[in-house]
């Protein structure tokens, strides 16, 4: 009995030191847990708090894409608008170019003409001058021959002859007028009474003109009592 009891002591004194070793371990076990459990929360909450940037992000991304297509789709159309704003100052310079050759062309050509115009009213002024004076001329020979009991008469028929007028016939010049008589043969026709006579001299020397390209007019003087 005495070997029992002790043996009963001794196993309640080691019992008793395992029981508090595992209390020991137990408590350190529950510090560790405990702090396990603390760090599981503090993660779940992170864990929590990630997911949810992380889904505000995949949002963020998911406009940004979005606006990305959009700003890419822009750029493109940009540069199609771009390109086809270059072609057409392209052509807009090129027409501005031409413009700018027809403007100096348009220029010259109203410098020119404006000389010509002034060289023209030039000679008007001159022509008027001389008309104003040849006038003046013939209404002092047209006295002149009142005075002297003579009438003159103008009409564009010829009443013996055939005259022939060259449309584009022009006035000649004094040099000019000189070559042709010098050159025109109508003197060599005999005379023939009222065969070849005054009348057929000045129509061929009037239609001789005229081919020529001279301007030319028949002249009948009538002398009064002449038979």
């Amino acid at each position: 009995p005495v070997l029992a009891l002790a043996a009963a002591i001794v196993y309640g004194i080691v019992a008793t030191g395992e029981i508090d070793t595992l209390k020991t371990e137990l408590a350190s076990v529950q510090s560790v847990l405990a702090s396990t459990q603390a760090q599981l929360s503090s993660t779940k909450q992170t864990l929590t708090s990630t997911q949810s940037e992380l889904s505000s992000t995949q949002l963020n991304l998911d406009s940004t894409e979005a606006e990305l297509s959009s700003t890419e789709q822009i750029l493109t159309s940009t540069q199609s608008e771009l390109g086809s704003t270059k072609e057409i100052l392209a052509s807009t310079q090129a027409d501005l170019s031409s413009t700018k050759q027809r403007l100096s062309l348009t220029q010259a050509e109203l410098t020119s003409t404006n000389q010509e115009l002034s060289s023209a009213q030039q000679a008007l002024t001159n022509l008027q001058a001389t008309l104003s004076s040849t006038q003046q001329q013939l209404a002092v020979a047209q006295e002149t021959l009142e005075g002297l009991g003579i009438t003159l008469s103008t009409s564009k028929e010829c009443s013996d002859v055939a005259l022939i007028d060259n449309p584009i016939a022009t006035n000649p010049t004094w040099s000019q007028l000189m070559a042709f008589l010098s050159q025109d043969q109508t003197e060599k026709h005999t005379y023939i009474k009222d065969v070849y006579d005054c009348s057929q001299f000045s129509r061929d020397v009037h239609n001789n003109a005229e081919t020529a390209g001279i301007r030319a007019a028949e002249v009948h003087v009538e002398f009064r009592d002449e038979v």
